[in-house]
């Protein structure tokens, strides 16, 4: 009972409980210079808010790549992989390190072609616990950490045992595994880290050592990929100019930002869909955008409206407008959109239900209003005065209370 009554209580106390399932997607509408502006900002909301709000935060751009069909690579790859299999169920290692090498170069290729990098992480797993059995523990955590830059998913059971399963472990702690690129690229451009965008290609990047396929592009360019094993304490330099192609501005984007100026549309439902996510917060710019002064535009969508809204004109870097968008720095300079449906960050938005408010908020009288902890309330704290003081006097007694009773003889 009294373990109980603690764990209510815990629970009481931590407040309202908010699902992480689905992400906010973060995009960066800029265009020209802007798209590396826009971008740069966009990382830098989605370190804030990774920790305000919600750990599930993405970040997307549909760059146009072609459509991808299987070839003949593909079942070769998945040749290659059925034997890496077999050999391991009879522990034929030096034979799973062959077929595995095999099919990794393979998919590889398929997946610059824009495969699915579920067979890729598979002959990693596979070739990781190959030498994880044979006590090459320092090129399993390899192999295993290539596959985990990926997808964070642990080996099938088919291949899973303690040894297989205590490195899977070790790779998936190494939170002090990181090395770093150094990006220089002209003109700015968007990076992709194994098909994640990362944000701007630009500066200094502290990212988990491993193996990754280089995406950076932008509307009007040829995309830049290779693959790049960035190593533990390590610098790379990355120093590229892109070459003018017809890459062409994805026709998603520019909807969007005309859905800006007025209400979320087909576009911003769309790339909501696309990622599953259940509010799309958008970075835009102005035409005069560049890397010395911007015209930013943020706009944040959920059940179809733009529940928050913000226009500032910065020559701070992204780190500040970041703060400055969200409200939590100085705001010289701010200017608030007045238009239907959009509404200033720093006043209480108007509502009908909590759908229409952020996560951490709730609609109370008309108004999204930050949902309190019952921390807060005064009588909160007298139930548990009341609790603790009956507890304590409980326990005096319990403890005063002799034993066994005693006779008294006259």
């Amino acid at each position: 009972m009294r373990y109980s009554l603690i764990l209510i209580l815990v629970l009481i106390a931590t407040g309202p409980v908010h699902a992480e399932g689905d992400p906010l997607l973060i995009v960066p509408a800029g265009v020209g210079d802007g798209l590396e502006v826009t971008a740069g900002i966009a990382r830098e909301l989605a370190r804030i808010l990774r920790v305000t709000k919600t750990p599930n935060v993405k970040l997307a751009y549909p760059l146009d790549r072609p459509t991808f069909s299987p070839s003949r690579r593909t079942r070769l790859a998945r040749k290659y992989l059925r034997k890496a299999k077999q050999s391991y169920k009879v522990l034929e290692l030096d034979s799973v390190r062959k077929s595995a090498h095999k099919a990794l170069k393979l998919y590889k290729e398929e997946i610059k072609r824009g495969a699915k990098p579920d067979g890729y992480v598979e002959t990693l797993h596979y070739l990781g616990a190959a030498e994880t059995v044979d006590g090459n523990e320092g090129a399993g955590f390899k192999w295993m950490n290539d596959a985990y830059l990926f997808i964070e998913r642990a080996p099938n059971s088919k291949i899973s045992n303690p040894q297989v399963q205590a490195m899977y472990a070790k790779v998936s702690g190494a939170d002090d595994h990181i090395g770093s690129l150094n990006v220089q690229v002209t003109p700015g451009a968007l990076l992709w880290l194994n098909n994640t965008l990362h944000g701007a290609a630009r500066g200094k990047i502290e990212i988990r050592a491993g193996l990754y396929l280089l995406r950076i592009g932008r509307p009007g360019y040829l995309t830049y990929e290779k693959w790049m094993r960035v190593r533990n304490g390590k610098t790379r330099d990355v120093v590229i100019r892109l070459q003018k192609g017809p890459t062409v501005e994805p026709t998603t984007m520019v909807q969007l930002r005309k859905e800006i100026e007025s209400a979320p549309g087909p576009s911003t439902l769309l790339l909501a869909t696309d990622h599953g996510a259940a509010e799309v917060l958008v970075v835009g710019a102005g035409a005069s955008c560049g890397p010395s002064r911007c015209p930013v535009k943020m706009r944040w969508a959920r059940a179809g409206s733009w529940i928050q809204s913000r226009n500032i004109n910065s020559t701070d870097g992204p780190p500040v407008v970041a703060r400055r968008l969200l409200k939590t720095d100085d705001d010289d300079g701010a200017t608030e959109p007045r238009s239907a449906g959009l509404f200033p960050i720093d006043n209480a938005l108007q509502c009908r239900d909590d759908v229409q408010c952020l996560s951490e908020q709730r609609c109370i009288n008309g108004r999204c209003e930050a949902a309190v902890s019952v921390t807060r309330k005064w009588w909160f704290w007298t139930i548990i005065g009341v609790v603790a003081a009956g507890a304590g006097a409980t326990t005096a007694i319990l403890l005063t209370r002799p034993e066994n009773p005693v006779l008294e003889v006259r």
